[in-house]
């Protein structure tokens, strides 16, 4: 009967520890993982807000955001981020074939982050903007598919109001759609009013300021798209320093040059 006790015992405590193992070990192992996934989101979100400095930050954002998905593949946030910077990619390399590959891969990461969260905002935004950037090159008939779910999406962002930051971006980018879109979709009238809103929600938006520009120089209001152009590079301190730089500058002077031009000199 000792014998059997002892024997019962040991397998009682080889049964305790196991049943500790799982609750103590991981606890300590989540906490380890969750510190380094959080030190990495914040060298990738450093990144991202100094690629104007060096294009290749850009890249190396991704390749965090895509090391810590090895890690932890339903991290919402990451993977979202990682839409984010294929995006940008496109955007960088804008003309070039492989375009349209990094706003197909935008598109399916951010439809990856929606099943993971329906109600994930950003991943909405990206999904918009990706499918009516993809809908600039595709067929006519796919291009109106593309062009009204990202619509949608970009709606629903904007319905977040001026509270969520990616509201003002998304009007913004709906006043491009309805200023660059063909006959009968084109709307100026309506690209006019998204742009002063996105403007009213945030006014440090360079993107707002220069859409505003493009609208007027759509209608053929030259001194009033100049005075957008330079309004936009009198913005002291941009929302986004990054696009400000890359992009949203250098299209407004490219803008006023125009005009100058436009002027004979």
């Amino acid at each position: 009967m000792k014998t059997v006790f002892v024997k019962t015992g040991l397998a009682a405590l080889i049964c305790l520890i196991a049943a500790a193992w799982p609750c103590l070990a991981p606890a300590g192992f989540e906490s380890s993982l969750a510190l380094d996934i959080q030190a990495n989101m914040t060298k990738g979100a450093e990144l991202l807000t100094i690629f104007h400095e060096d294009e290749n930050n850009l890249y190396k954002a991704g390749a965090i955001y895509e090391k810590v998905l090895e890690k932890k593949p339903d991290f919402v946030e990451a993977v979202w981020k990682l839409a984010e910077v294929q995006y940008l990619s496109g955007m960088m390399v804008k003309g070039q074939p492989a375009e349209m590959d990094h706003y197909k891969k935008s598109l399916e990461t951010a439809g990856k982050a929606l099943d993971l969260d329906p109600s994930c905002v950003q991943a909405r935004f990206y999904s918009g903007c990706a499918q009516v950037s993809l809908a600039e090159k595709a067929s006519s008939f796919r291009a109106l598919g593309l062009l009204k779910r990202g619509k949608a999406d970009l709606n629903i962002v904007m319905e977040q109001g001026p509270e969520n930051r990616f509201a003002p971006l998304a009007a913004a980018v709906l006043s491009q759609v309805n200023q660059q879109a063909p006959w009968p979709i084109k709307d100026l009238d309506e690209a006019h009013a998204l742009a002063l809103k996105a403007l009213e929600w945030d006014p440090n938006l360079t993107m707002s300021q220069l859409q505003l520009a493009r609208v007027h120089l759509a209608m053929e209001d030259y001194e009033g798209a100049a005075r957008e152009a330079q309004a936009c590079l009198e913005i002291k301190q941009p929302t986004y320093i990054a696009d400000a730089v890359v992009w949203d500058w250098p299209d407004a002077r490219k803008i006023l040059a125009s005009i100058k031009e436009r002027k004979g000199g």
